[in-house]
């Protein structure tokens, strides 16, 4: 079978010479891997990945996206401290009346405070990466018969 491009649609296992689909990457009869060649990107303008980086993380210094630690515990205050006078301000009326439907409003108050001080603070706290060093593939060369590195 030839394609229009003059292809075969059908390789040959170079261990068995079995016929191999295309796409497959096994050979059905003995299971060796099929080896291809690289393929072209689809885009003249396409790239390739980018090299991977090696980071730190800190909690302390600030980023590009996060503040640094006196902004973090400012942001830190603010939410204990808003989350201290709400709390007072509902359990007041329970205090004066010891009525247990005044206690009732303190949990209102509290659940939904609890959820946006827990989405605040984790976005305050989330950590800043610094890149260190873009790590780039080098090739693998012998060690020298001398023995020093």
């Amino acid at each position: 079978m030839v394609e229009s491009g003059g292809g075969s649609l059908l390789e040959r296992c170079e261990a068995c010479d079995s016929r191999i689909p295309a796409g497959a990457d096994w050979c059905g009869l003995c299971l060796t891997r099929v080896t291809r060649a690289p393929q072209q990107p689809a885009h003249p303008n396409a790239v390739g990945l980018p090299p991977p980086v090696a980071r730190e993380a800190s909690r302390t210094r600030e980023g590009a996206l996060t503040f640094g630690i006196k902004g973090r515990l400012v942001i830190t205050i603010a939410v204990v401290l808003v989350g201290a006078i709400g709390m007072s301000l509902f359990l007041i009326p329970f205090f004066t009346a010891h009525s247990h439907v005044a206690l009732a409003y303190s949990a209102v108050f509290l659940v939904p405070y609890s959820l946006v001080a827990w989405l605040v603070l984790r976005d305050a706290w989330k950590r800043a990466w610094r890149p260190l060093e873009v790590l780039e593939e080098q090739p693998w060369k012998p060690p020298s018969p001398g023995g020093s590195a």
